[in-house]
């Protein structure tokens, strides 16, 4: 393709349909943990010993990198839609069958399966999304797309509210109804070409070019280091406002964590218009480094409303973090090996969030709350830090191709040059 032929805008309408089952999938996870006392307690009369293995079984695929195995076959086939449509319609029916099992072995295989799906759903998601996204405006692209993880979890919380006290079986109906309905929807995109690329010859070509590509594992680090965060939040905002302040975990905890997923939401189309004016590396510095700065600052306040307040204005320092780092993602992936990097992505975060989930829960009782969370902090900065060197070192560098060449290449791939001809560090463009 040259780049006369180009194309310089996204299509929005086929963004959107990526959009609504990303979205639904992050509602389908969202109505769980209120309902895990129904599902699992009530149900089958269990402890918090079957709570914990309810929710780390669904965890199994992301350790067993079932994403990443289907990011390289989607790779190695050429194409990620069908793949896309099949496991977001498999997220569907395992979603909706979650209250009518009636053995609790059963229910840990059919959260495995949910895992499963889930994932390797995401994944392909997100790839097509970056695949859908074009260069000059990618940053922009992904803070529209990226929006709809706060908008499928607030989605979730609020049907568990309004419905789930009348019927929990129909809540879970509703969102997988929705969910499997959104996949047929991406059908309409099937006869249209996708541009994963050409199909890599083997799997040992992939590993070869996910590891020629090293500057993609700095977006990946940024990506384990804010899971690794985002877990420690997850873990200890509740338990810190009931323990330290003596509030409901309820209503004060939730209506944390729920303010923050609003102002990731708010933040999320501006942050992506000042990615593309500052350059992602400038913009993870900022996120970054403002979000570790925040959870620092929680040391200093012993007020809950001051504490409440740190967490919103973290919604906007996530988004300024996540949003670019999905955006180096892309830079740094080409068409045909980006199923692969994205699923990488993805699991290389899923460890941090595991082991931030692990790491909280025993610093917590170790150390105490506020010291937890400034450790988290601390790592947040170290990241803003390496950006910061990242971008006055590629700032400095005369060149006019912004993604580095693969070993035995020649030619830049045609991400690096804009519908003009030109490349984009000529024009004083970052993203």
């Amino acid at each position: 393709m040259t780049s006369s032929n180009l194309p310089t805008s996204t299509p929005w309408w086929a963004l959107l349909r990526v959009m609504l089952p990303t979205a639904l999938i992050f509602t389908s996870m969202a109505i769980v943990p209120p309902s895990v006392d129904s599902l699992v307690r009530v149900a089958y009369s269990m402890g918090n010993r079957e709570v914990g293995w309810f929710f780390l079984v669904h965890s199994l695929p992301n350790l067993f990198a079932f994403g990443v195995l289907i990011g390289v076959l989607s790779d190695r086939w050429g194409r990620r839609l069908p793949l896309a449509i099949a496991m977001t319609f498999g997220t569907g029916i395992t979603t909706i069958l979650h209250p009518w099992i009636t053995s609790y072995g059963w229910l840990l295989g059919l959260r495995f399966v949910d895992g499963v799906f889930g994932i390797a759903a995401l994944g392909m998601l997100m790839a097509r999304a970056l695949d859908l996204s074009r260069y000059g405006n990618r940053a922009f692209t992904m803070g529209i797309y990226l929006a709809s993880i706060p908008v499928g979890y607030l989605t979730g919380s609020f049907l568990v509210a309004a419905v789930g006290g009348f019927s929990l079986p129909l809540v879970f109906a509703i969102v997988g109804g929705m969910v499997m309905v959104v996949s047929l929807l991406m059908c309409i995109d099937l006869r249209r070409p996708e541009s994963p690329g050409t199909p890599h010859p083997s799997v040992k070509a992939l590993i070869r070019s996910m590891a020629e590509a090293r500057q993609l594992w700095f977006p990946i680090g940024f990506g384990f280091v804010d899971k690794f965060t985002f877990g420690c939040i997850t873990l200890l905002t509740t338990l810190a406002l009931s323990d330290e302040y003596n509030l409901s975990p309820i209503v004060y905890g939730g209506s944390a964590l729920g303010l923050l997923w609003v102002a990731y939401l708010l933040a999320s189309a501006p942050a992506g218009w000042l990615v593309s004016r500052i350059g992602p590396w400038y913009a993870v510095a900022l996120g970054s480094g403002g979000f570790g700065l925040s959870l620092c600052a929680l040391l200093l306040f012993g007020n809950p409303t001051l504490f409440i307040a740190m967490m919103v204005s973290s919604g906007v320092f996530i988004a300024l973090q996540t949003i670019p780092t999905f955006t180096l993602v892309g830079r740094f992936s080409r068409d045909g090996d980006r199923g692969t990097a994205v699923c990488t992505y993805n699991f290389v975060g899923s460890i941090g969030l595991i082991l931030g989930l692990g790491f909280s829960g025993f610093a917590s009782e170790q150390w105490g709350y506020f010291p937890t969370f400034m450790v988290a902090g601390v790592l947040q900065i170290l990241c803003a830090i390496v950006a910061f060197v990242k971008a006055r070192i590629e700032h400095g560098r005369d060149t006019t191709s912004l993604t580095p060449l693969r070993r035995g290449s020649t030619q830049p791939t045609n991400e690096n040059i804009t519908s003009r001809g030109k490349s984009p560090a000529l024009k004083g463009k970052t993203v």
